[in-house]
């Protein structure tokens, strides 16, 4: 007989996940470390639960109950002997519930399924039971021998369940105890008995009945409650059903009676952190497999908003009603750890934790907090690696050359900076300066501030302060102020949008070092001119095509085939759209010409001794100096660009 049950996986799960597949589950570290400790279970489809409740309960076909059923309805040729037939919805509703459990990692877990465990002990009393009727009814009340009730049952199969469900070891002590001691006149009734057993979960409650012999009494409703109240089944019974069995004399088949409620234990909260607890290097290849060995990525930068933990509170339980009439209690969920820290809060529902400021994102004595300041305390080298951050960052030392320094507020770097990359989106302050070495790039949308640049490069929207330049290229749509002790500039290229204001420009002793001035549009506002120029003529050719096809399909309409008429809404269409895009460059182009003029009126150069060799490049308008001049400044008067100085006899106009 089988008496498989079912039995989760022994394999270890080597890929255990903090996060589970079916999403929204993540565990703690704590709670991760215990569920990987857990074995693995493979979900079962209805149709394998069924397969394994047949062959599980496939217990009656050669033991005694079949043999009392053949008994007992021997002269009805049309009943059909299946026992099972009315709980078999409910055992495959626990074990699908219990595959449930198991899948989920329940701390519910158990080897078998308790109530499948339960009902192979009710079928057992149910054997034990016809036994001890079979060997009464062929003693007392059946005239046929027992040969006559063996139809369908094989003899070697029946002998093992008499070894199981009694004290008979071999068939025919068991023929011999019910067939030599019969009484003469065996005509004694029998009573119905009724068998009932109530789970150990105390959730289900069933019974069976066995019918009378020769006259005995009927199953009747208060023998049956009777019989269920001695074995405590006293709630959630179903009454139609009892019923039913009185009514139609259902006997010998198994009933669920009673059916409780079954408990549901709350769920404890949980979070989803969005970010490691752990600072670590976290080096990347990219796409062609490289390494770049100066992004550590040791550094969590987060902005305002940003979700740093997913929160999810408690699931209630639902408590639960045995069929003994007791209510069972369920467990209450346990409150999650929300890991709040300075300048981190929750949002309004309690779901997210945020970021509250933009900045460096730390965890520490079980919270995250966010500095707004990222200080790093060294050289920004090897040990640190490339920085990128959403806050302000100090570096109190130097920035080594080939690395990169990115933030979306202020820098401010104590040391000097080789041929680095700084970059952002506030102000960048160097307490010493950048010795490029043609590879150190500064940019900034907003102010720079430093002692000295030689052989690099500065793009900045706002103004920039040095005290002396050489060899660099500075470009900013704002002012260039060079002062202090020294207030040089030597070589190079100052672009400025606004104003230029220096003590030196030039080299005194080497009139073939040239330095370039551009006054009043950055290179980028005269690109950008150029480019909507540009595509405003390929609009208007664009436009002056399609016009033509229009103009010549209207005049030859009556000599064009259908397919080419079939065009002309389509063109018209197009040309409304085309006619659209001019008008809209030739706006913009408006725009930008005016910008370019008011910018070239308004921007100035200061200077107390210019050297030569200067060009100069104001607007479309430009001059070379090849002269020393005191003193000088450059302006804009009756549509041109004027030089002036003492040292000149005469304004300088182009």
């Amino acid at each position: 007989m089988a008496m498989e049950f079912f039995k989760k996986d022994k394999n270890k799960n080597q890929n255990q996940s903090v996060q589970p597949e079916v999403a929204p589950v993540k565990k703690t570290e704590a709670t991760a470390e215990k569920a990987s400790e857990k074995k693995v279970f493979t979900m079962k489809s209805t149709e394998e639960i069924d397969k394994i409740i047949a062959k599980t309960f496939d217990v009656f076909e050669n033991t005694p109950y079949k043999m009392l059923w053949n008994i007992f309805y021997s002269q009805n040729k049309d009943a059909v002997f299946d026992p099972m037939e009315y709980v078999y919805k409910s055992l495959r509703e626990t074990n699908l519930r219990f595959n449930e459990i198991n899948e989920a990692g329940s701390d519910e877990y158990t080897d078998t399924d308790p109530v499948q465990k339960d009902m192979l002990g009710f079928i057992k009393q149910l054997q034990e039971r016809s036994v001890m009727l079979i060997k009464s009814l062929l003693i007392e009340s059946v005239e046929a021998g027992m040969d006559s009730f063996l139809q369908g049952i094989d003899t070697a199969e029946f002998e093992k369940a008499l070894a199981e469900y009694s004290d008979y070891k071999k068939f025919e002590e068991f023929r011999y105890a019910c067939e030599n001691k019969r009484n003469e006149e065996r005509t004694k009734p029998l009573d119905c008995q009724v068998i009932a057993k109530m789970s150990s979960d105390k959730i289900h409650g069933w019974v069976a009945v066995f019918p009378p012999i020769n006259g005995g009494a009927e199953i009747q409703e208060d023998s049956l409650k009777k019989a269920l109240a001695s074995a405590r089944i006293i709630s959630c019974i179903d009454d139609k059903l009892i019923a039913a069995i009185i009514g139609k004399k259902k006997y010998m088949q198994i009933f669920e009676i009673a059916r409780g409620e079954e408990v549901v234990n709350g769920k404890d909260g949980y979070i989803i952190d969005k970010f490691s607890r752990k600072n670590e290097i976290n080096i990347r290849e990219d796409e062609h497999g490289n390494i770049n060995y100066k992004e550590l990525n040791n550094i969590k930068s987060v902005h305002k908003g940003d979700v740093i933990t997913e929160v999810y509170y408690p699931v209630e339980g639902k408590n639960g009603k045995s069929v003994d009439g007791r209510i069972i209690n369920a467990k209450k969920g346990v409150q999650p750890k929300i890991p709040r820290g300075k300048n981190t809060s929750l949002t309004e529902d309690g779901s997210l934790l945020c970021a509250d400021k933009d900045g460096e994102l730390v965890f520490k004595d079980g919270v995250f907090f966010i500095n707004e300041l990222l200080t790093i305390q060294n050289d920004v080298d090897n040990a640190s690696g490339n920085i990128n951050f959403s806050g302000d960052i100090l570096i109190k030392g130097d920035v080594r050359e080939g690395f990169s320094v990115k933030a979306e507020g202020n820098i401010t770097i104590e040391g000097t900076c080789e041929g680095a990359f700084i970059e952002a989106g506030g102000d960048i302050t160097i307490q010493r300066g950048m010795t490029g070495g043609g590879k150190g790039t500064i940019k900034t949308d907003s102010n720079l501030k430093c002692v000295f640049l030689e052989n690099c490069s500065v793009n900045a929207k706002g103004r920039v302060e040095v005290d002396q330049v050489m060899y660099s290229e500075i470009s900013t749509s704002d002012a260039i102020i060079v002062s202090g002790k020294k207030g040089s500039v030597t070589g190079g290229k100052l672009i400025a949008g606004k104003s230029i204001t220096a003590e030196i420009i030039g080299a005194a002793n080497n009139p073939y070092l040239k330095t370039d001035i551009v006054l009043g549009a950055t290179p980028e506002l005269i690109k950008k001119h150029a480019t909507v120029g540009y595509n405003l003529k390929e609009v208007s050719d664009k436009l002056f095509k399609v016009n033509q096809d229009i103009n010549y399909i209207e005049e030859n309409i009556n000599r064009m085939p259908p397919e080419r008429v079939a065009k002309l809404d389509q063109l018209k269409i197009q040309q409304k759209f085309v006619k659209m895009q001019k008008g809209n460059l030739e706006e913009s182009l408006a725009k930008l010409s005016a910008e370019l003029e008011e910018t070239k009126k308004s921007c100035s150069l200061e200077c107390k001794v210019l050297n030569p060799t200067i060009n100069f490049h104001v607007g479309e308008s430009t001059y070379t100096l090849n002269r020393a001049l005191k003193d000088c400044k450059l302006g804009f008067s009756d549509d041109k660009v004027v030089i002036s100085s003492p040292s000149l006899s005469e304004h300088i106009y182009f």
